[in-house]
């Protein structure tokens, strides 16, 4: 018997989106994704199954919620709760569970005339900044008291403020003359004479590797040392700003995507499936080195990734006008709000999309809405629109179970040596599964493009209950291989030890290395061998590790030019998977190398980020 998604409840002030694991003999009747109730109303939770039922009781997160067809879902905080039906005979009870998201709105009045173009989450005092073209920037504190600054006081040399970004201890406002910093009591306006290419700053970023901050110019991009700017010269129409890992992607209005990764420039105007390269918005996912999304006018939104586009949502009845795009690094959640009537769509981590609608839910509320900044925890962000700041509480992607957890080990066996005339300093890396379901991926043969996507299978029970698209398989020809390997599961990286002994920027990296997926080693699992390196059906089990020894190709970062010092060695698996934490896919160690031949281990660290 299949689960069915129908009825619907009246608007208020919360939304509620269901989702339905192993109906078995029970039939449970719902709202849509992001129907929205009325309080007091509750979710109208029907069960039926093949037999007479004498009685149904419902228990949410092990609490009894009474007996009936309605459970009141008001009195629940925002988030993911289980919900279970017991239905049955004296002596004969069935079992089905469900979870019900609980997303709170709330708005209030803001003084700010228009749409504000950024908005911006100040971590340490709770305040949020909304820069507004034509009146300044506004600082709206917890309290909800809210302050103007601008050109008549004094703070911004214009009010035509168009972007924010916030470093520990300071606010930057982008304005038509200049990048103005505030550091909580003073005001500073840099300019052309402090190294920008252009007075007018069209965007600003902060790199979460290394917190760097970043601007756009119409005479091209620049980074921020601390006292100057280093400007890099490149004329574009840019509107959009994001970077991750010292890699600039930048949104144009009509000359498509642009990258800088720290040597040359890159156009990336191919976008298949996306025939328009007006990028209204790109955010960086930032739990996924050197990759970007983009979000490109009327056709939807598209992802790039290593080399090649992917279309990653698309309604041509809908088109997309004026959107904001955000990703939180913590979760991995991506939040598109469109003002052309589709309202708030989140994509969390198992790959799914869900419309969060605030249409009746929070009274006044309108659109445009195109500002948007993340909160102090994952599932929590703010939205702009006019004359409303909106606080959207979430509980974040669906649950999964179970899901698996890759585990990346700190690099062994290093050792230099050479190949020709160059040194390589040559790792064995170990990437272990310590979730709580197994790690499989699908070769799947794509004829019209010419290639073998990689799917992954989520599981429940015994049943794959969902197919996610995660990347491609490709061929590894070389002479240890010669067979399918996931494409770019793992990187390598020798980067710069900072003061404090922290990662600095990268030295020299490996090319992104595949493997091919298997149950190579035990590290605690009870169940056998399943995964070894068939072309088709690969992965890792719970409680078991897949191992590449040093001696294979590809396991390698070359050292040419590099000499002596102290250096971290990084392993990073990719993060394209669902899985359960992502933040243990990045481990490291700090070693001093001696120019020539000598590696010594100083120091290992496990779940950097």
């Amino acid at each position: 018997m299949q689960c069915s998604r129908r009825g619907a409840l009246s608007p208020w002030v919360a939304v509620v989106a269901l989702a339905v694991a192993g109906c078995h003999e029970v039939e449970i009747a719902e709202p849509a994704d992001g129907a929205s109730f009325r309080a007091g109303q509750g979710v109208r939770l029907r069960a039926r199954s093949s037999k007479h039922v004498d009685h149904t009781e419902w228990f949410v997160d092990g609490a009894h919620a009474g007996k009936g067809e309605v459970y009141t879902a008001t009195a629940l905080s925002p988030g993911w709760h289980q919900v279970e039906a017991r239905l049955g005979e004296p002596g004969h009870v069935k079992k089905d569970r469900i979870h019900v998201e609980v997303v709170s709105w709330t708005a209030s009045t803001a003084p700010w005339r228009a749409t504000p173009a950024a908005l911006a989450h100040e971590p340490a005092s709770g305040a949020i900044w909304a820069a507004v073209p034509g009146e300044g920037v506004y600082r709206v504190a917890p309290s909800g008291q809210a302050r103007l600054h601008g050109r008549a006081g004094g703070e911004l040399p214009s009010d035509e403020a168009l972007a924010l970004a916030v470093r520990p201890g300071e606010v930057w406002v982008a304005t038509g003359a200049g990048a103005v910093r505030h550091d909580g009591s003073t005001w500073r306006t840099t300019t052309s004479a402090d190294g920008l290419p252009s007075d007018e700053v069209r965007a600003l970023a902060v790199d979460p590797a290394d917190g760097r901050l970043w601007a756009v110019t119409p005479e091209g991009l620049a980074s921020w040392d601390g006292s100057a700017w280093r400007g890099i010269a490149h004329k574009a129409p840019a509107t959009s700003l994001a970077v991750e890992g010292g890699v600039a992607w930048l949104g144009t209005d009509g000359a498509g995507l642009h990258r800088y990764d720290g040597a040359a420039w890159d156009v990336l105007d191919g976008n298949p499936g996306l025939d328009q390269d007006r990028l209204l918005a790109v955010a960086a996912d930032t739990a996924a080195p050197r990759r970007a999304w983009y979000l490109a006018r009327d056709e939807g939104l598209a992802k790039h990734r290593d080399g090649a586009w992917e279309r990653h949502y698309h309604d041509a009845s809908a088109p997309l006008h004026g959107a904001a795009l955000a990703v939180d690094p913590r979760d991995r959640t991506l939040w598109l709000a469109d003002p052309a009537g589709l309202g708030l769509r989140r994509r969390g981590a198992d790959g799914r999309w869900r419309r969060l609608d605030a249409a009746g839910a929070v009274p006044g509320l309108a659109a445009p809405w195109r500002a948007m900044a993340l909160g102090p925890s994952a599932g929590r962000l703010w939205l702009a629109t006019d004359g409303h700041l909106v606080s959207v509480e979430a509980g974040g992607a669906q649950p999964h179970s179970p899901l698996p957890d890759l585990v990346a080990y700190p690099p062994e066996a290093l050792g230099i040596a050479l190949a020709g005339a160059q040194r390589e300093l040559r790792l064995t890396a170990t990437t272990a599964n310590l979730g709580d379901g197994a790690l499989e991926i699908e070769g799947v043969v794509d004829p019209a493009q010419g290639r073998t996507v990689a799917v992954q299978h989520l599981f429940r029970g015994d049943r794959v209950a969902e197919r996610i698209h995660t990347g491609n398989f490709v061929f590894a020809a070389h002479q240890q291989h010669n067979h399918m390997h996931f494409d770019g599961f793992t990187s390598y990286q020798l980067r710069e030890v900072l003061p404090g002994r922290a990662v600095g920027p990268v030295v020299r990296q490996s090319a992104k290395v595949s493997f091919c997926l298997m149950d190579f080693s035990n590290v605690g699992g009870r169940g056998d061998k399943v995964y070894t390196c068939d072309p088709g059906l690969q992965g890792i089990s719970v409680g078991w590790a897949d191992t590449y020894a040093s001696g294979l190709d590809g396991q390698l970062i070359p050292l040419d030019g590099v000499g002596a010092g102290e250096f971290w060695v990084v392993c990073t698996v990719t993060s394209v998977f669902a899985e359960k934490d992502y933040a243990n896919n990045t481990a490291m160690k700090r070693v001093s190398l001696d120019g020539a031949y000598g590696v010594t281990v100083l120091e290992e660290v496990r779940g950097a980020r």
